[in-house]
């Protein structure tokens, strides 16, 4: 069965190997998958899980130019996924998991949150990712 994050992403190849530093974002350049997801996102530019998943297809410090020509890097990317959704506990673990230890995003609504209260709000959404309660102890 897929993992609690793993549901993010609908291309389930792309998930297999998205675990690795940098197989995600060479699968999505390799194959096309980043087109479908901007094609996607211009689609329906209010649906959080395109802006998850183009966030999942970046590399660490890579940003992406979107055709308006505004940038955005994984940490905005995942951010404008909370701001669509904010009861998302997929989007809260994958903002944390890009901060440093001790840095701490900017939401929508003006909160800071540091990557320990941001993993915490994705336990208390959904308690059942493993994925996220190991996270949450490597942080601390």
């Amino acid at each position: 069965p897929p993992s609690c994050l793993g549901h993010a992403m609908d291309l389930c190849r792309f998930m297999a190997v998205a675990r690795t530093p940098r197989g995600g974002a060479e699968l999505a350049r390799s194959e096309g998958v980043r087109s479908r997801l901007l094609r996607a996102l211009e689609a329906e530019p209010g649906v959080a899980l395109h802006w998850l998943n183009l966030g999942l297809s970046l590399f660490t410090k890579e940003v992406l130019r979107l055709a308006d020509g505004s940038e955005w890097s994984k940490r905005r990317l995942f951010q404008q996924a909370l701001h669509l959704d904010p009861d998302w506990a997929v989007a809260y673990h994958n903002l944390a998991a890009v901060l440093r230890p001790l840095e701490k995003a900017r939401l929508f609504d003006g909160t800071e949150w540091t990557r320990q209260a941001l993993y915490a709000k994705a336990l208390e959404l959904d308690s059942r990712c493993a994925e996220t309660w190991v996270s949450l102890g490597s942080s601390l």
